[in-house]
């Protein structure tokens, strides 16, 4: 019966082994292969262009953004884009970015060098997480320490650790092969457990947490405070990982709740395994009572109810609509869980029990919206769903044919594989994917102008193209509308974004047609545009912007637009000169562009 095999102890009967010189070594070896994988983008643009300065992608520029307030000398996050008198919230984690901030700022450490010191740290705990899970996973079975070491090396190289488990390296190199580019234009679509802020920064919280409910780990008091510590800095960083994991946590409550109850485990041993996850629930929920209130503050305001919505944090779904039903042909992850269950229930693999948890609870959460109704861009729940799916996998295939010659042949075979796919892959895509070639581009070109950018204060705002997103980085001052995070990632109201956008183009130059000619698209809500009201379909979008770009060209709000948002810098190719708002001087100036400032 469940729990009653011979060879099962209870978890207080279980004693660490001691771990040797070999672990240690493992461990290090593993922090370095996360470390080498995560930073090798800037390894790769070091060796080309001589600068350490990469962008993956828009996500990137976002977080950096994001990070300026802190990292100039605030300790409370806001609104990127706005000036700090409008007092705009941002739905951001302050865990997420204030003490790595304050640590780069505090080091001396360059804001456009920051991704270096999130990917550094990513890297480290990213390896010693994993390995830690997988070494106590395999505690009990031969070669604990070899087995531990393999897997946790797949895990760092292998792109279908959050995708196909272990074709997405080979996948990508088939594509260059054949059609001489990437599947993916972004610079963390490759190895996509390398992107930051999530989940290279944030899922090493929720390992190491699933770490504490294997048979091998202790139940005493301390290791419940360490879990809840590491469930409240899960709520503090991450929505998708501590609902997930507060899910898989309930559900382990109450098997052992059903097992006490059949009488298949003792009252003694149920009622001591409930009061350790109760503990853990309960700690973590009192350390990451601020986020969630800070969270249901702006969730409870009706100014923000449909900017939320926008941004898909709730947005509301029809009982007909098929995207309702949208994840639940999984293939993947029933193959997880059809493995997983196998090796559990036939071949008594229990310690997979919290493993196998974790990938239900988050696949359940995609599918939230059958219940629900309700959107929260719920395929980031991936991000739990996919991880966890893969260490169910290999802890599946290495607890069962564990003694089998020709495994251990096959897997040294795929992790070397892999192993040569994933550093391959993480470096073409650095230097020949097209959004991190566009941001390398960028960065150089704008090289000249950096001195005098970072005269620019946090009261100021630059208005300017695509570039200025790049631009805006260098200085410590906000932004008129950046492409497209400015609607997708701020909590400002939709007419505020949409002139903004208005007013950014007619300080450009645009004429009437040529911004009727924009694509209409532009991603103005977060998610499919179907799923919105009429308000937010792609033409209702294009008919407020142009009435609003109109009624600047026409003088009727040029005064109230411009004195409503005050742009006084201004970034325009070296083609052009300002010919609108008011008069503009050169502040600074390069081969390709030039910083214009408002007298």
């Amino acid at each position: 019966m469940l729990f009653t095999h011979k060879n099962y102890q209870t978890p207080e009967k279980f004693v660490i082994n001691v771990w040797k010189k070999q672990d240690i070594f493992a461990i290090v070896f593993c922090c370095i292969v996360g470390v080498i994988l995560s930073i090798l983008p800037h390894l790769a643009v070091f060796f080309k262009f001589g600068t350490f300065e990469y962008l993956a992608d828009g996500d990137d520029v976002l977080y950096l953004a994001i990070t300026k307030a802190p990292y100039y000398g605030e300790w409370l996050l806001r609104d990127p884009f706005t000036r700090p008198s409008d007092s705009i919230p941002t739905l951001y984690s302050w865990l997420q970015f204030v003490p790595i901030a304050k640590l780069a700022s505090w080091l001396g450490v360059p804001l456009i060098l920051v991704p270096i010191v999130w990917r550094i740290l990513g890297g480290v705990f990213f390896g010693l997480s994993l390995y830690i899970l997988f070494r106590l996973l395999f505690q009990n079975t031969k070669r604990s320490t070899f087995w531990a070491f393999i897997c946790t090396i797949i895990c760092l190289c292998d792109g279908g650790f959050i995708g196909r488990s272990f074709l997405e390296n080979f996948i990508n190199l088939k594509s260059v092969i054949h059609n001489g580019v990437l599947p993916n234009a972004i610079g963390n679509a490759v190895l996509p457990q390398y992107r930051i802020v999530t989940p290279l920064l944030n899922l090493p919280f929720l390992l190491l947490l699933s770490c504490l409910f294997l048979p091998v780990v202790r139940r005493n008091w301390q290791t419940a405070l360490v879990g809840g510590i590491l469930l409240g800095s899960c709520i503090h960083l991450y929505f998708f990982y501590w609902t997930a994991a507060f899910i898989a946590l309930t559900l382990y409550g109450f098997i052992y709740l059903f097992l006490g109850w059949r009488g298949i485990i003792s009252r003694e041993r149920c009622f001591h395994e409930l009061w350790f996850v109760g503990l853990i629930l309960l700690g973590g929920l009192i350390i990451g009572f601020p986020q969630i209130t800070s969270n249901s503050v702006i969730f409870s305001k009706p100014e923000f109810k449909p900017i939320l919505e926008r941004m898909s944090r709730g947005a509301k779904l029809f009982l007909d609509d098929p995207f309702r039903r949208n994840y639940i042909v999984n293939l993947w992850t029933w193959m997880h869980l059809i493995v997983g269950a196998i090796a559990i229930f036939y071949f008594r693999h229990f310690n997979l029990v919290i493993i196998s948890l974790m990938t239900f609870s988050s696949y359940l959460l995609l599918n939230s919206a059958i219940v629900t109704g309700l959107e929260f861009e719920n395929y980031h729940w991936n991000y739990v769903n996919r991880p966890f799916g893969e260490i169910l996998l290999l802890g599946s295939l290495v607890l069962i044919f564990q003694d089998k010659m020709i495994f251990d042949k096959v897997i040294k075979v795929l992790v070397i594989a892999i192993l040569i796919t994933g550093v391959w892959g993480r470096t073409y895509e650095a230097l020949h994917a097209t959004e991190p070639v566009q941001y390398t581009k960028t960065l150089e070109e704008l090289k000249p102008l950096r001195s005098s950018l970072s005269q620019i204060d946090k009261n100021s705002i630059i208005a300017g193209s695509f570039e200025a997103n790049v631009a805006s980085l260098f200085t410590k001052g906000g932004q008129l509308f950046q492409f497209n995070q400015t609607s997708h990632s701020s909590v400002i109201s939709d007419t505020t974004v949409l002139e903004r956008h208005a007013l950014n183009a007619w300080l450009l130059g645009y004429t009437l047609n040529e911004y009727k000619n924009l694509d209409i698209e532009q991603n103005f809500t977060v998610g499919h545009a179907y799923l919105k009201p009429i308000k937010w379909q792609p033409e209702s979008i294009r008919k407020v912007r142009i009435d609003i770009f109109e009624s600047i060209l026409s003088g009727k709000r040029q005064e109230e637009i411009l004195i409503k948002y005050s742009p006084n810098y201004l970034l325009l190719s070296s083609e052009y000169k300002p010919v609108r708002g008011g008069i503009w001087t050169i502040f600074s100036s390069s081969k390709k562009w030039i910083l214009w400032t408002k007298i």
